[in-house]
């Protein structure tokens, strides 16, 4: 089971990235172009809400089994010495939940706007934070001592 969760994990990551391009793509040429707020704006905000609360779901059950966790609470000390417990112990945990946490508000911020423009500077902003924090916490295979590699049973 843990296996297939980490599985599912990674290829959430990849159906989030490419939602949350879209959202940021679709409110900036929203913006920019001063287009009236679309069915499909509001559209890609809530597949992007689902799916981060989705990844969230998978990301809990794997925190609370993984090496990190266990580290965490048996010695405080010992994980934040190291860099990759640390990093998947907190540093993940609370850059992600930063981002969900964006992605959620930015949601419900855009739907009290009545202005199509408002709507879509908001949307944009808060969208935009959370892609910039969740390619900050993604343990790309390039963070040497954090790396996972791009697919699971990839090599590095």
């Amino acid at each position: 089971m843990h296996t297939g969760m980490l599985h599912l994990h990674n290829f959430m990551r990849w159906i989030i990235l490419i939602t949350a391009v879209i959202a940021v793509i679709t409110y900036l040429t929203g913006l920019l172009k001063e287009k009236e707020f679309s069915k499909g704006a509001d559209r890609i905000g809530l597949i992007f809400t689902i799916v981060m609360d989705i990844q969230l779901l998978t990301g809990l059950y794997l925190y609370f089994k993984s090496a990190a966790f266990q580290s965490l609470t048996s010695d405080f000390g010992a994980t934040m010495k190291s860099t990759y417990l640390r990093f998947f112990g907190i540093e993940h945990l609370i850059g992600m939940l930063i981002a969900l946490i964006l992605v959620h508000a930015g949601r419900s911020r855009v739907k009290k706007y009545a202005e199509s423009g408002k709507k879509y500077r908001i949307g944009l902003i808060f969208y935009a934070l959370a892609l910039i924090i969740m390619l900050a916490m993604i343990p790309w295979p390039f963070r040497h001592e954090i790396a996972k590699p791009w697919f699971p049973g990839m090599p590095l």
